[in-house]
């Protein structure tokens, strides 16, 4: 998508959104969240405070086993661990 696409998303000129990702102009806070919204990243990606990317669908599955009691939380965890033990095993690097 162009610099004059993405401006154009979120009514701004290409230009101003050019300047966002050349870091010449910050976004607020209130544009940053729509435009790692559309990008379907997390802010945290988005902003350069992570290097892991965490797409929609990833978000939307920590914040339902955030909302879980602490028991099945536990369970949830303990299914990743035996999971990501089980893959290692097997040679396939994560």
């Amino acid at each position: 998508m162009s610099q004059s696409d993405m401006g154009k998303l979120f009514d701004i000129d290409g230009d101003a959104y050019g300047r966002y990702e050349s870091n010449e102009l910050k976004p607020s806070d209130e544009m940053a969240t729509k435009i790692a919204n559309a990008l379907g990243d997390s802010l945290d990606y988005l902003v350069g405070k992570t290097d892991l990317e965490l797409d929609a669908g990833t978000i939307r599955r920590i914040e339902e086993v955030s909302k879980m009691s602490d028991e099945d939380t536990k369970h949830v965890y303990a299914f990743l661990d035996a999971f990501i033990t089980r893959i290692r095993l097997q040679g396939f690097a994560l």
